[in-house]
């Protein structure tokens, strides 16, 4: 079973135990009402009836809000949105149950019955949105950063990257050579490293071609910082970078280019 099946069986579960505990703990625990001196059949019928009321409003919030990923792209304005309509969804379900729950035990009920109940249910069932749609969340929040950097780009002399947690200037011509490291890329700048979440791919779009070329899988080097070559090694300052088979084809003739340029 998928851990979001899994989760969308057992949070009502969990919602019900937890929203019912804290329901009489606040509810019965300052008037001394001893819920368990109850016939049994009336906390059965309460019980059984949240679980079932719980049950419903999750599957009629999923037929509701799903949405084809391949199609959509997660939005934090949307998601956020959903939060909210799920909310209010599930307030008009925990006050019309409480109502027939009433009814069918033959409880007296009271303005602050409600207000109990909306206050307790409310942020279990905001939790329990979030812990099934928080990589949806994640993944639109980092979406919309990455369009902040495409807007904060107004130059064609630099770029902004995001590093300990802020964006940070770079200019091109700062640049010495970029180095893949897995999910991250290292941006050996005259000024020292900065290293972002990225890859040598997605940066290598927002670089100038006429500046840098990919000379291996794991560096993107800057053709005018080039004061040497020896073989299928380019040195910039004090560094080796190698250049491999694969992008030797495209990488040798512009770095061979340049470095005439430099030299005459």
């Amino acid at each position: 079973m998928k851990k979001g099946n899994v989760w969308f069986w057992s949070s009502p579960i969990i919602i019900t135990l937890l929203g019912m505990t804290f329901l009489r703990l606040v509810s019965d625990t300052p008037t001394g009402y001893e819920f368990w001196k109850r016939p049994v059949a009336k906390n059965i019928i309460e019980l059984v009836s949240v679980l079932f009321l719980t049950f419903l409003v999750q599957t009629v919030v999923w037929f509701f809000f799903r949405r084809n990923s391949k199609n959509k792209e997660p939005s934090v304005k949307v998601i956020l949105l959903e939060c909210l309509y799920t909310l209010l969804i599930s307030l008009f379900f925990i006050n019309i149950g409480l109502v027939l729950i009433h009814r069918m035990t033959g409880d007296y009920i009271k303005l602050d019955h409600f207000v109990i109940a909306s206050v307790i249910f409310s942020p279990l069932v905001v939790i329990s949105y979030f812990l099934y749609s928080g990589r949806q969340l994640f993944e639109a929040y980092h979406m919309a950063s990455a369009r902040k950097i495409e807007t904060l780009q107004e130059s064609s002399d630099h770029l902004y990257v995001r590093a300990n947690q802020k964006f940070e200037k770079v200019m091109f011509d700062d640049i010495l050579f970029v180095e893949g490291l897995e999910n991250y890329v290292a941006i050996n700048t005259k000024n020292g490293k900065i290293i972002t979440h990225s890859t040598l791919k997605n940066l290598l779009k927002e670089l100038p071609e006429n500046m840098f070329v990919q000379s291996h899988k794991s560096f993107i080097i800057n053709l005018k910082k080039i004061s040497a070559v020896e073989g299928t090694t380019v040195l910039i300052g004090d560094f080796r970078i190698p250049v491999s088979r694969t992008y030797k084809e495209k990488a040798m003739p512009l770095i061979l280019k340049n470095k005439l340029q430099q030299d005459s």
